[in-house]
């Protein structure tokens, strides 16, 4: 619930100005969400004009380093307290 004092306005769906204002915030988190797409959509663009290769955000995870800690009898949450990382991440690249 949100509740705005002046003018007073209480948003928990039981009257109309709410429903106008929640439809209102949530038209903003669209358009908000499209101008990011937009601006990100023209970052991969300029740099494939550059002649860079769009791969995403570099791994931090040493894929080798978790093989090592399984090959020495390391469970994957062992894995993953050691190398500061969540247990999933452990699996996906032990799975590759």
């Amino acid at each position: 619930m949100l509740r705005i004092n002046d003018p007073a306005i209480t948003l928990d769906g039981t009257d109309i100005m709410a429903e106008v204002m929640l439809t209102v915030f949530g038209l903003v988190g669209m358009m908000e969400k499209h101008f990011i797409k937009a601006r990100q959509r023209r970052g991969i663009e300029a740099a494939k004009l550059r002649g860079d290769v769009y791969k995403g955000r570099p791994s931090t995870i040493s894929p080798d380093a978790v093989r090592d800690l399984r090959q020495q009898g390391f469970g994957a949450t062992q894995i993953a307290k050691r190398l500061k990382i969540g247990r999933a991440s452990v699996y996906r690249l032990l799975a590759a």
